[in-house]
């Protein structure tokens, strides 16, 4: 009799424990899609902000908005001051390019940061979302051993005939 109560033991909890993959994996599947859908909001969000940072730094970059010094790290508006279109020319094509990209940059890894924080932040969520279902699960399973040991599954007749 023990061995058949374990066999059928054994073919719940995998009945159950299958049961709850299939569930988690449907789940899973929502979450993708979800993430999916928010990242491509998300990107979406982006670029419109993409282009408002390139049209800040060509107003800032083609003409002086009070910080280029600050930026390049010199006396670079004393340098300067005679310059003709031409000088300017060479210069946003070399030096000032290169601080273009470096801000440019700046903002991409921002960016990326703020994105992959998001993303492990989801991802945290759900996997502590599923360990609670499954905890609880767990909990239920005990409490209802529990029960088993305790006879209070068993109906009175039974208990008086033990």
């Amino acid at each position: 009799t023990i061995a058949v109560d374990n066999k059928t033991s054994s073919r719940t909890k995998n009945k159950n424990w299958n049961e709850w993959m299939k569930q988690a994996k449907k789940e899973f599947s929502g979450y993708k899609g979800t993430m999916h859908t928010q990242r491509h909001e998300w990107t979406k969000e982006k670029e419109d902000e993409l282009q408002k940072f390139c049209k800040y730094l060509e107003k800032r970059w083609m003409s002086y908005t009070g910080n280029i010094d600050r930026e390049c790290k010199s006396d670079f508006l004393k340098s300067t001051q005679n310059w003709n279109g031409n000088q300017w020319n060479k210069w946003v094509k070399s030096e000032g390019k290169h601080h273009m990209n470096r801000q440019f940059q700046k903002w991409l890894d921002y960016n990326k940061y703020k994105l992959q924080d998001w993303t492990n932040t989801e991802w945290n969520k759900w996997k502590a979302n599923v360990k609670e279902q499954l905890d609880d699960e767990e909990w239920k399973k005990k409490r209802q051993l529990e029960k088993l040991k305790n006879g209070s599954n068993v109906p009175i007749k039974w208990k008086r005939n033990v």
